[in-house]
């Protein structure tokens, strides 16, 4: 299954009106799709890719310097059905 840019969009807009905090969403390659910084759709994050091919429950990213397109904050797998799909 694959986690469309449509239903992240809602998904981000749905967390952030109830944590406003900055929000984003990959897809199975660690492309962000969805975001509060819509600046940043479209760009890798280093972190959620290792999320994703390790099927890690969360990753705690502590600099900007510890994986490429990454920033300070925690990371947690989406799963559907198990499967890992951001």
């Amino acid at each position: 299954m694959e986690l469309q840019e449509y239903n992240a969009r809602e998904i981000v807009q749905e967390i952030n009106s109830v944590l406003p905090q900055k929000i984003n969403l990959f897809n199975k390659r660690g492309i962000i799709i969805a975001s509060t910084d819509t600046q940043r759709i479209g760009t890798f994050h280093g972190g959620a890719a290792r999320v994703i091919q390790e099927n890690l429950d969360e990753l705690r990213i502590y600099s900007c310097t510890e994986y490429p397109g990454a920033r300070p904050g925690t990371n947690f797998i989406l799963r559907v059905d198990g499967e890992p799909i951001g």
